[in-house]
């Protein structure tokens, strides 16, 4: 049983930019865990643990999906008090975003695959499990951050899995979006 994931997944230099940003202020200032480069990503469906006889109806859903690329700009920092993270989020999410989470959402419901059923929340975690978020000053200071640009050209689902040193990701497919 794979425990799944839909998400965007960034190229290399959105990647780095990310990264950077994991590496400085709020993550190191609050003591939190940091997520790592090769793991930063932006979710779209969490489905959790799928049995492996399911798989197909998964893949069937991904393929099903028709979504046009469009720009994705990360450029306001949160604190999220009840998961204890810290993540980038987009002061304006672009419509297209929405659609695709929102399409692919159904598309599992319809088949009655897992999906999560909490309010769609775009956003990138930077930092989970912070122990010092309540003395950052909240919101959190946006003057440092340099807005990140994401040209969004595919969606990906990607598999979890424990290992050392915490969760490890996987891409399992990759649809492009035209």
């Amino acid at each position: 049983m794979a425990r799944l994931f839909f998400a965007l997944w960034p190229e290399p230099s959105v990647r780095d930019a990310l990264a950077h940003q994991v590496a400085s202020g709020s993550c190191t200032e609050a003591g939190a865990a940091p997520t790592r480069a090769e793991n930063l990503h932006l979710t779209l469906a969490f489905l959790g643990a799928v049995p492996d006889p399911r798989l197909d109806e998964v893949l069937a859903v991904a393929a099903s999906i028709r979504a046009a690329p469009f720009a994705l700009t990360l450029d306001r920092q949160e604190y999220w008090a009840e998961p204890g993270i810290f993540c980038l989020v987009p002061s304006m999410v672009h419509p297209s975003l929405i659609g695709l989470a929102r399409d692919i959402a159904s598309g599992l419901q319809a088949r009655a695959l897992p999906v999560e059923q909490r309010a769609y929340r775009p956003h990138v975690t930077l930092c989970r499990k912070s122990r010092k978020a309540a003395v950052l000053p909240d919101p959190v200071p946006q003057s440092s951050l340099t807005p990140i640009e994401w040209q969004v050209r595919e969606f990906v689902l990607a598999e979890s899995a424990d290992g050392r040193g915490g969760s490890h990701y996987r891409i399992a497919a990759r649809w492009p979006l035209q």
